[in-house]
Parts: C-alpha cells; structure tokens; sequence
C-alpha cells in the first residue's frame, strides 16, 4: 500500500487489534485476508474508496488523520461513517416551522430569537460539524422538506 494523504473525518464502528503485516496476502495487492475474523481487509486511497466501503461494509486499511498527533494513522476495521458538515445557504427570513428545524439539530440550548439572530444574517452559516453520514441525509431531507437552502459537505 502506498502512503496517501490522510482522509479526514471517518469514525470507525470496529477498530482491529491486528497489524498489516498480520494480515494475509491475496493475489490483489490492494486487499489482504484477516484470519481473525475470516473478512478481506480492503486498503484505500481517497475518500470516495471509503465512502463505498463504508455503503457496503467492508473491513478496511486506510489512513486516517489524528487530530491529536496532527499525523495520518493506518487504521484496520469497519467504518462507520464519514462525518459531515451542515451549512445554512445565505438567508436573512426564516418562518417559524424553519427556526423550529434549525433548533432542533443546533448542538447547544437556544430559543427561536437566538437561532434567528445566528442563522439570519445573509451569510452562510454553520449549522452542524462532524456528523455521521446517514444523520445529515436525514437532516439534508428535513430542511429540504422545510424549504431550508442547505450544503451538506461530505456527502458528495
């Protein structure tokens, strides 16, 4: 496996004790067999690679970025999502059905004055960080139900 740069953003449901060099070969060099659990282990290069790993669970080698050390991981196991981003598109009117909805998914207590103050400002505003891929395409399927004009980075 050739070293990448490191995706971003993916939490892992299983993480494997085990190491590549444990891991047996197979006649493709971008997968490898984990006698433990008896699955291949997939190795990735790009963030699309993961994203259909993850839609059809895969066992995967990537590496990941640790914020903590500031340096890419190889990691082993199954991912659980890509974490998304949720951007409110300009806007300077809300009704209230749409103050409801942005309240609801905001991560800290606020009253519908206060979201309106923080979303209505005619700038593109963040709504949500680092969130699991199949939650923002609930909330993707929300605000669009709300009328809200909303970018989720991470789903692309």
């Amino acid at each position: 496996m050739n070293k990448i740069e490191a995706i971003l953003n993916c939490n892992f449901s299983f993480k494997c004790p085990n190491k590549c060099d444990q891991l047996e070969l197979t006649a493709d060099a971008s997968r490898r067999f984990c006698k433990s659990c008896e699955r291949s282990v997939y190795f990735l290069n790009s963030n699309e690679e993961l994203k259909k790993a993850y839609m059809n669970g895969l066992c995967v080698a990537a590496y990941i970025f640790d914020p903590v050390i500031a340096e890419p991981v190889l990691l082993l196991g199954e991912p659980e999502s890509l974490s998304c981003h949720i951007y409110l598109e300009p806007t300077i009117s809300l009704s209230v059905e749409q103050l409801k909805f942005l309240q609801s998914i905001v991560e800290e207590e606020m009253n519908l004055l206060q979201v309106r103050r923080r979303f209505a400002t005619g700038e593109r505003e963040i709504v949500r960080l680092n969130i699991p891929h199949r939650m923002a395409e609930e909330y993707l399927k929300q605000a669009t139900q709300t009328g809200l004009l909303v970018t989720v980075q991470g789903l692309e």
